[in-house]
């Protein structure tokens, strides 16, 4: 692949799953790829690239540069990132995740067919039940209460010794803007009173999400399973549980 491609609930009858050890996990996977990165003002462009992620974007594979200007609004985001995002460039990221062995290919073809017929709710619902398998996958298979939150200390001490990568600068700031954006839209509901910018995955896995589903929030989960599978591919981790 091409370098650029790269709590429960408040109520008494839902649990959310628990995402805190994979997230975790990822977080881990990104400190060592970003190790001698630092001269290369690493820091300061993942704080940049973070405003993006607060606004639920990852870098698209098809995005040529670096760049050095806050997104402070939604609007802002959107109009930089969704040039990237045309329909060739969809269609790019549709073969290559059709290529990954670690996704359902059922659940993909169906995601793709939504979108393409403008069913962006019913997308979005699969593609977070893809990053949620991914998640939960990341934990050992004997752990008999496997969630998503739970996965990562104990998969950390199996890869983190042993794991050790070239760092490449482009690899670290989207490993960096990827596991902000997983904690971004799978973060704690707040009594489902979170605000509407982005399509969180608690409140639309509940039913509580308050406004319509757009392209745009299609094409920002279909960016983030991308890049989680990219995570995963720059880590050499090859096969789930």
């Amino acid at each position: 692949m091409r370098e650029t491609e790269y709590d429960e609930l408040p109520l008494n009858l839902l649990r959310m799953i628990d995402l805190s050890f994979s997230i975790n996990y990822l977080e881990t996977i990104t400190r060592t790829i970003t190790i001698g990165c630092q001269s290369l003002n690493l820091n300061e462009l993942s704080e940049i690239y973070k405003t993006y992620t607060n606004f639920g974007w990852t870098i698209p594979p098809a995005m040529p540069y670096i760049t050095k200007q806050k997104a402070t609004t939604l609007e802002e985001a959107d109009s930089f990132m969704l040039q990237f995002c045309k329909s060739e460039n969809m269609d790019c990221i549709f073969s290559d995740l059709q290529n990954c062995e670690k996704i359902d290919k059922n659940d993909l073809k169906e995601a793709i067919n939504c979108y393409n017929h403008r069913y962006y709710k019913a997308c979005a619902l699969l593609i977070f039940s893809m990053i949620d398998g991914i998640l939960i996958k990341l934990q050992p298979q004997e752990n008999e209460n496997r969630k998503t939150s739970s996965a990562f200390e104990a998969i950390k001490s199996k890869y983190e010794s042993n794991q050790k990568m070239e760092p490449k600068f482009f690899i670290a700031l989207q490993a960096n803007m990827t596991i902000e954006c997983v904690k971004n839209f799978y973060k704690y509901a707040n009594n489902f009173k979170l605000d509407d910018k982005c399509i969180y995955r608690n409140m639309i896995s509940h039913g509580m999400l308050n406004r319509a589903v757009k392209e745009t929030d299609c094409i920002k989960v279909f960016l983030l399973l991308y890049n989680i599978l990219q995570l995963l591919h720059y880590q050499k981790i090859t096969e789930l549980n």
